[in-house]
């Protein structure tokens, strides 16, 4: 897992962890085998062997030889088993996974090789859409990769070059400068073919799959002195060929700004607007669909104030303005009050928050992070008309031994059912409850 595009420029770099035990809450991404570490003055390697199962969508076709024949269509990765079809679709693939990473460290300069071979047992055939056609199928695959760091006097430079077995080439190149004390700007360009496989891949984008895109990233951060700050970026991007709700090679652009003043390290408050437009197909095409650009404007106003040592408050304000060439623009608001304590004399910390939220529907949805019992995180999606709170507390018991616990609901004012199919909820509440021990020893 790995984040995107922020205010901050040297987020645009990614660095390699190497080899950690998995502590996330997604329930598909861990794996299970060997990993070994090794390394000697400006040298280092891991090595790796995975071998599990994991969930997919099954399904048999006929052969050439006109017999019949077990693929997978998609990977399933919620991690439920609750009814018959979820039961059947458990652990029905196996993976095995190999690869290295080795790396070469001296003075300013870092460089570094990897590869990667994946096996399955039964061969991935996506149902055929015109734009995952270029998407891997098959029962195996390998990728290789270099990537490189080098720091000449206020600036660093970095980047990664991929292959995939079938020839694509993939590949990101990025600087950060440092303009004294108070500028730094970093520029980031990457092209992601359309038929480079991206499994096991996060690059740098506008999109999560790191293919299908070309784009020029540029940002900048700004503080005059130890009060105020500006961050900013610009980034430009391409999709050469067709993608999901755009039915023909696309282009668009974001931005963002942000302007923050931080008064004592008790105060601080920043006013962020972020505009995203791209193109995608006509809701209004009847025989042929064509493209229409989508706007959609954000902004923010946050305020964190630290009352004592023990508590600190944070309110923030959000409004999300889209713009449509053919139908009626839509809008969004978002409003919520943050308790933080965490009193150093007493064993009960944690978070209280109640919001409200208006949205017109869930294309002007606003995202919202939430603070959560520990190894997981909640970045909920809020559309309709409704309210939230939630309350996290951690117990600390004893010495290596604590509890947790997390209450969330959610209200609707304006429907009477949640959800859908198996998951619909015949109320306008949905609840959750969270409880953890952990035991350090």
């Amino acid at each position: 897992m790995s984040f995107g595009k922020s205010p901050d420029v040297a987020a645009v770099r990614k660095f390699s962890t190497g080899i950690r035990p998995y502590t996330s809450l997604n329930e598909s991404s861990f794996k299970r085998g060997v990993a070994v570490s090794v390394g000697k003055k400006k040298w280092n390697a891991d090595a790796f062997y995975s071998n599990r199962k994991l969930d997919a969508n099954l399904n048999s076709i006929l052969d050439s030889t006109l017999e019949q024949q077990d693929i997978f269509t998609s990977f399933i990765e919620s991690g439920y088993h609750r009814t018959t079809s979820e039961l059947e679709n458990k652990n029905t693939i196996r993976e095995k996974l190999y690869g290295i990473n080795a790396g070469y460290n001296v003075r300013n300069f870092s460089a570094g090789i990897t590869a990667l071979h994946v096996d399955y047992d039964r061969p991935l055939q996506r149902s055929f859409q015109l734009y995952n056609r270029f998407d891997f199928s098959g029962k195996q695959f390998t990728k290789v990769g270099i990537d490189y760091s080098w720091l000449y006097r206020n600036i660093n430079f970095f980047g990664e070059f991929s292959r995939s077995d079938n020839g694509a080439i993939a590949f990101v190149n990025g600087a950060i400068i440092s303009l004294g004390t108070t500028v730094s700007i970093s520029v980031v360009n990457r092209n992601y073919p359309r038929d480079f496989n991206f499994l096991y891949a996060s690059g740098f984008g506008e999109s999560s799959t790191t293919r299908n895109e070309k784009g020029t990233y540029a940002g900048i951060v700004i503080r005059p002195n130890r009060y105020w700050g500006f961050n900013g970026y610009l980034d430009r991007f391409t999709f050469p060929w067709l993608r999901f709700g755009a039915d023909a090679p696309s282009k668009g652009y974001e931005y963002l700004w942000q302007v923050s003043w931080n008064p004592s390290r008790q105060f601080e408050i920043y006013f962020r607007n972020r505009r995203t437009q791209k193109e995608e197909n006509s809701s209004a095409a009847a025989i042929a669909d064509y493209l229409v650009f989508k706007r959609q404007d954000n902004y923010r106003f946050n305020l964190t104030y630290r009352i004592s040592k023990a508590v600190a408050i944070r309110n923030r304000i959000e409004w999300v303005r889209i713009n449509y060439e053919e139908k009626p623009d839509e809008k969004g608001f978002m409003i919520y009050q943050d308790i933080l304590f965490k009193p150093l004399s007493s064993p009960i910390s944690g978070s209280v928050r109640y919001g409200l939220f208006d949205t017109d529907s869930y294309d002007s949805r606003i995202y919202a992070f939430e603070n959560d019992i520990l190894y997981s995180y909640s970045i909920p999606s809020f559309y309709n008309r409704g309210f939230r709170y939630y309350v996290t507390l951690r117990y600390k018991v004893t010495k290596g031994v604590d509890l947790w616990f997390r209450f969330a609901q959610t209200v609707y004012t304006n429907q009477k059912t949640f959800g859908s199919g198996l998951d619909e909820i015949n109320n306008n509440k949905r609840s959750e409850i969270k409880l953890q021990v952990r035991y350090q020893f």
